[in-house]
């Protein structure tokens, strides 16, 4: 069994066996002996972290608590022996701009530069980690804050606390893209005595600002930090009384379209993210500076970088649902009543350019199929097929009597077409669909007595529209509906489901209807509504002598 010793390197204390203890002391005496002189000794302190810092990194990733003597080994390997520095510089092979590219790719890492600092190093460090001059960095920045009215800001300073700062010469190395072994070292603590005095000068007007906008950050931070939790706690308690069923307190104030079993609530636990997630990086980073904790643990890089991803992700889940629900909308749903007709159509076949809408006028019963081709015919006596008009105006194709002094119940018209979206049928007309109609979106509306019989399959939205005592009968399915009845409107939508539906009845309206997931129900006046199936989001509101019950 080997024994266990505890030492200490830099501050960081370390167990590690007795075999590679004795090789990591015989290669800190070889180092000691090197660089004897009292001016070295800041290149020895700087060894000791650099040993360190490749500990920490390797006991982390093989997750173990005892440096082993691979370890020493590899330590060794990687910084270099001292007796390296006895071989004359020429014998050195010079290299190509290209290897040393990419020798500089290899050990570049990011850090925040404390020896050219205006506020927290952050610019100066993204310059060295893109080999950018200091200048034009800043000036982007500036740039940047100035276009994007101010976003930028919060994320400055959020990388001020994520990103580590450079503290000792081995990450000054590898911020400049360096490896920081025993030689580098040794020439960049040479190399750099001359600025040590222009540090301390700098170091001292640039000391005030920090602490000015660190005690900025913490009061602003605080601040928006609680208020974002306050608004995520709000929104987590909003999604709790949907799942409870209590929904229908937030019924004006969801779009109805959004409630589809899971959506919303992903909806709203990732708009909850979003504000959770900033929230706690900037309570978190207020609480490690009141507490003067150091930014560059493991611990923290972590953290900045989870909430960040998590963050990007909520974003992107919240973008996605809102574009899936817009394309849901109807994106050509008209809605214009004409009362002004009162003819009636002939029989005969009529040529007549695409169209994607249908109205019909006065007494006229007509019959709608999908085909692939589209065709208009009509039946109806000899002697009125000149005044039967076929228009099609804006791709809607209008059919009536030209004229007022013909009544009769013979006219017929007949009706192919590949999609349709909106039919309007006023005084007494009618229509029935020989043929299942499918489609994306459907308005129906119906004036006058109009009576409209429809096996339908609508993706997205159907959006019904009667008054003045007229029927409407559907089959199929249809994914979102709304429906106002006025009058004495009925609606027969026992054999069609729909998804989601919002229904307004007025006057003495009657209807019956399927729903799976969400219903808006208002009725007034000696309105009656009936409905079936197990909606999990119900909102019902009803006056007068009105009543809405569940079959």
């Amino acid at each position: 069994m080997k024994k266990t010793l505890s030492i200490n390197l830099n501050g960081v204390a370390f167990y590690i066996d007795e075999d590679a203890y004795s090789t990591l002391k015989s290669y800190l005496n070889d180092l000691s002996k090197h660089f004897s002189d009292a001016e070295e000794s800041e290149i020895l302190k700087d060894i000791d972290a650099r040993i360190a810092e490749l500990f920490t990194e390797r006991l982390n990733n093989g997750n173990k608590t005892v440096v082993e003597m691979q370890d020493v080994e590899a330590v060794i390997e990687t910084l270099g022996s001292p007796n390296q520095f006895d071989v004359d510089g020429d014998e050195k092979e010079p290299q190509s701009k290209a290897d040393e590219k990419k020798e500089k790719r290899k050990y570049r890492k990011l850090y925040r530069n404390p020896n050219d600092v205006i506020l927290g190093g952050v610019a100066s460090g993204c310059a060295a980690y893109f080999g950018w001059d200091t200048t034009l960095m800043r000036i982007l920045f500036v740039l940047i804050v100035i276009v994007g009215f101010g976003w930028f800001i919060p994320i400055y300073f959020l990388m001020w606390i994520i990103v580590p700062e450079a503290q000792t010469a081995a990450q000054q190395l590898e911020m400049q893209g360096v490896e920081p072994n025993l030689e580098n070292i040794k020439e960049y603590i040479e190399s750099d005595r001359f600025k040590e005095s222009v540090k301390r000068v700098g170091s001292r007007t640039s000391e005030v600002f920090l602490w000015l906008f660190k005690a900025l950050f913490i009061l602003i931070g605080s601040i928006i930090g609680f208020a974002f939790i306050l608004v995520a706690i709000c929104v987590i308690a909003a999604i709790l009384v949907i799942i409870a069923g209590y929904s229908e307190l937030f019924a004006e104030f969801i779009p109805y379209y959004t409630i589809n079993n899971t959506t919303a609530i992903i909806l709203f636990g990732s708009i909850a993210v979003l504000f959770i997630s900033p929230a706690i990086g900037l309570i978190v980073g207020s609480i490690r500076l009141l507490q003067k904790r150091p930014n560059n643990t493991r611990r923290s890089h972590w953290l900045g970088w989870t909430l960040f991803i998590v963050w990007i992700i909520a974003l992107l889940t919240v973008i996605g649902i809102g574009i899936s629900l817009n394309n849901e909308l109807p994106q050509s749903i008209k809605r214009q009543i004409h009362h002004s007709f009162s003819g009636m159509m002939v029989e005969e076949t009529r040529n007549v350019p695409q169209f994607n809408s249908l109205q019909l006028s006065g007494n006229i019963t007509a019959y709608l199929t999908q085909s692939d081709s589209t065709e208009v015919s009509l039946r109806c006596p000899e002697e009125i097929t000149d005044k039967v008009k076929t228009e099609v105006e804006n791709g809607q194709l209008k059919i009536y009597i030209d004229g007022k002094d013909w009544i009769s119940d013979d006219i017929y018209a007949y009706i192919h077409v590949s999609d349709i979206d909106e039919v309007v049928l006023t005084g007494a007309s009618e229509l029935e669909c020989l043929t299942t109609f499918t489609t994306d979106n459907l308005s129906l509306k119906l004036l006058g007595a109009s009576d409209a019989d429809c096996n339908i399959n609508v993706k997205k939205q159907l959006h019904i529209e009667s008054a003045g005592g007229s029927s409407i009968d559907l089959k199929g399915y249809a994914r979102h509906a709304e429906i106002n009845l006025i009058g004495a409107s009925d609606l027969d939508a026992e054999k069609c489901k729909f998804t989601t539906c919002r229904l307004n009845a007025t006057g003495a309206s009657d209807a019956e209807i399927v729903v799976s997931d969400s219903l808006w129900v208002t009725a007034v006046g000696t309105s009656d509504i009936k409905y079936k199936g197990n909606p999990i989001f119900v909102s019902q509101k009803s006056g007068g002598l009105s009543s809405i019950t569940k079959k």
